[in-house]
C-alpha cells in the first residue's frame, strides 16, 4: 500500500510528493509501464521518480507537479492533498491494493504528513 512520506510546497504553482510501499520491492513491467501512464487530472506538468529496493523491501516514489503560473487557487493544501489521494488510488488500483471510496478522499482534510513549505 502506497503511503506518503512527505509533501513539500516548493513555491506557488510547484509541489513535490515523496511515497513509500513497503508491501513490495518487485513491480513487473506491466505495472511500471502503467503508472508511467499517470498524468493530473487537470494536465498540469508532472514528473515522477520511481526506485525500487531490495533492503528494506520497499518502492519509493517522489512526484513533482508543476501548475500554470496564472492558476489562482485560495486552499494550495486541498490541491496538494487531492494530488496525493488521486496518485495513491492511481498506483494502489495498478498494485491490485484496496482503495478508498470517493467519500473518503473528499472528506479527508487534516493531512497523514509533515508538509514542508520553502
Amino acid at each position: 500500500m502506497l503511503e506518503t512520506i512527505r509533501k513539500e510546497i516548493i513555491d506557488q504553482n510547484t509541489f513535490v510528493i515523496h511515497f513509500i510501499d513497503k508491501s513490495t520491492n518487485k513491480i513487473t513491467p506491466d505495472q511500471k509501464n502503467e503508472i508511467d501512464k499517470y498524468s493530473t487530472v487537470d494536465g498540469s506538468d508532472f514528473k515522477m521518480g520511481l526506485r525500487i529496493n531490495s533492503m528494506p523491501p520497499s518502492v519509493l516514489i517522489d512526484i513533482k507537479i508543476k501548475y500554470p503560473p496564472n492558476l489562482y487557487n485560495p486552499n494550495y493544501y486541498e490541491l496538494l492533498n487531492n494530488n496525493e489521494k488521486w496518485f495513491q488510488n492511481f498506483y494502489n488500483k495498478i498494485m491490485n491494493y484496496q482503495t478508498m471510496d470517493y467519500k473518503e478522499i473528499v472528506n479527508d482534510k487534516e493531512p497523514n504528513c509533515k508538509i514542508k513549505s520553502k
